[in-house]
């Protein structure tokens, strides 16, 4: 008897995180923990485009405003803050969502 598949495709309220550091929320990536351990029924884990281009503008926009405490932090502690800059943060969080897609097993879904 063939192995049933569920197919989930992510909406972006659900993965919201609220912070730049991550694409996932907790709920959804303890969901995808739990069935990551059971073997029936598979489930396959799909991000749109549309939701990861919207995840990734929230998480460019939350690292910006961090940066912007940073950078007073840095001239309240009379330190440099060089290595962060906002033309970096689109390039920084592009690479932390590749990341994490292949960490959790997300397949993007492409058109076809």
């Amino acid at each position: 008897m063939p192995q049933t598949t569920i197919h989930v495709v992510f909406d972006t309220n659900f993965i919201y995180a609220g912070g730049a550091g991550r694409l996932l929320s907790e709920p959804a990536t303890r969901l995808m923990r739990k069935f990551s351990t059971n073997t029936s029924p598979k489930v396959r884990w799909h991000l749109a485009p549309m939701v990861k281009s919207e995840r990734e503008y929230q998480m460019i926009d939350e690292a910006k405003r961090l940066l912007s405490t940073a950078r007073k932090a840095a001239r309240f502690m009379e330190r440099p803050l060089d290595e962060f800059t906002e033309d970096k943060a689109p390039t920084q969080v592009h690479r932390i969502i590749q990341k994490q897609i292949k960490e959790h097993g997300l397949e993007e879904i492409t058109a076809s």
